[in-house]
């Protein structure tokens, strides 16, 4: 038989290599072996092989990023991004030197949580002087009204050009009052009202939108009048489509205008829910969607009277109207949601068109009781089949960081909102003059016609 050589490698032992008859193999075929100062050297050589790359990200680190010591979770939040996000991000950062940490804290902070990224050095350094500008309007607004919390949101970003698509225009309010012969108007007083009414707390109250640069207030605060009412006759509470509004009723879509002919339209057509006709920020094609549509007619106005209109919102549902502070963001037509007092002064609740990154997670409180931006001259609500009042023991609703509400003073120069909102422009006298006798005009024409008595 033949016998076939095979090894025994065990060197740590100290034995020999034998063939298999027991002959000693001679030393120079002993089987290969690693030795300790091979396995040494070769774990050196990984050793500094690391060092050097860690060296070398740590370079190109700072190098990149301009390391801040105030910024330790800089270089994990910049691991993923594009190469030009990151040198865009390094300028940022450069700025840092130059410029207050806190305004550039609040700039950083903000277009991070808006996910707004700027693709260039110049847009990003304009945006950021625009920021600036608006943080020191904001800190003369708030010196001057220490009854209100101001703060930064989308807004702040943009130039007074930019904010042009979403600053009202001025306009006689009582010129703007629908004319359809399904509107009654309210003469009888109604039951004494609670001190605080609230209608989100009985889940009347849809969701805060955002209607963007199409100028279609009109249609939003209608559609949360219907919303409301429909909820307190009975119904579930159902989003209404303000697009079909805009496509469907030709009021011009993006428009300031009174809705009349959404009233029309509303009371021959009807209109069908949001999630069958979603919003599109512009006006579109008409399309006639035949499921889920309701018809609204009769509603009812409430004239010249704060005192009335508050107690329709608590005896019966919110309302709607219009607003009168030029130079303004947003507050063209309103919904009225509920009232309320706090720190001895009154206030409406108002639900705003434009996100809950706007005001208190999208509300607003507005002073009560001094006609507010002509508030108080008209309101508009929708009649219904039933009613229920609002619970007079209902806590307001409140969120967490709402210290304090607006105060809009009858022409007032500012137009102030609350936390997260920004004092945009400054209230021109000489126009506020002429504005205020442009309304005493209509009322006096209005008084002499007979037709309706009106106080200032």
């Amino acid at each position: 038989m033949v016998m076939m050589p095979f090894f025994r490698d065990t060197p740590r032992s100290g034995k020999q290599n034998l063939l298999e008859d027991g002959t000693v193999l001679p030393s120079k075929q002993q089987a290969p072996s690693s030795s300790f100062a091979y396995v040494l050297l070769k774990g050196l050589f990984i050793i500094v092989g690391l060092f050097v790359l860690f060296l070398a990200a740590d370079c190109l680190a700072n190098q990149v990023f301009a390391k801040d010591a105030s910024d330790p979770k800089l270089f994990r939040e910049m691991i993923g991004l594009q190469r030009e996000e990151i040198s865009l991000l390094r300028s940022i950062q450069q700025k840092r030197h130059d410029v207050d940490d806190t305004e550039f804290n609040q700039f950083e902070s903000l277009i991070k949580e808006l996910n707004i990224t700027y693709d260039t050095q110049d847009k990003l350094d304009s945006r950021f002087q625009i920021f600036t500008s608006n943080l020191k309007r904001i800190e003369l607004a708030q010196k001057a009204n220490e009854n209100t919390v101001f703060g930064v949101n989308h807004f702040t970003l943009m130039s007074d050009d930019e904010l042009q698509p979403f600053v009202m225009p001025h306009t006689d309010l009582l010129l703007l009052l629908p004319k359809s012969e399904n509107i009654q108007e309210l003469s009888t007083p109604l039951p004494t009202r609670p001190p605080t009414v609230d209608w989100r707390t009985k889940h009347a109250v849809t969701r805060v939108k955002d209607q963007g640069k199409c100028e279609s207030s009109w249609a939003f605060t209608l559609t949360a009048t219907i919303e409301a009412a429909r909820v307190i006759d009975g119904h579930p509470l159902e989003e209404r489509s303000e697009q079909e509004l805009i496509d469907c009723t030709t009021n011009h879509g993006c428009s300031v205008l009174f809705p009349d002919m959404a009233f029309q339209y509303l009371e021959n057509e009807g209109v069908t829910v949001e999630k069958l006709y979603p919003y599109a920020g512009k006006q579109q094609t008409c399309h006639k969607i035949k499921d889920q549509r309701v018809k609204v007619q009769n509603w009812i106005a409430i004239f010249g009277n704060e005192s009335k209109i508050a107690d329709w919102v608590a005896a019966k549902s919110p309302v709607f109207t219009h607003t009168d502070c030029e130079k303004a963001v947003g507050l063209i037509y309103i919904a009225i949601v509920g009232y309320g007092t706090e720190n001895k002064d009154d206030y409406w609740l108002v639900k705003s068109n434009w996100g809950t990154k706007f005001g208190d997670h999208g509300y607003i409180k507005i002073k009560r009781g001094v006609n507010s931006c002509g508030m108080g001259q008209w309101a508009m609500a929708k009649i219904n089949g039933k009613h229920v009042s609002a619970d007079p023991d209902a806590v307001p609703h409140k969120t967490k960081g709402f210290q304090n509400f607006d105060i809009i003073s009858t022409y007032n120069i500012y137009v102030i909102n609350c936390e997260h909102c920004i004092c945009l422009q400054e209230y021109e006298i000489s126009r506020t003059f002429l504005s205020f006798l442009s309304v005493m005009k209509v009322w006096m024409d209005i008084q002499r016609s007979g037709k309706q008595q009106f106080g200032v």
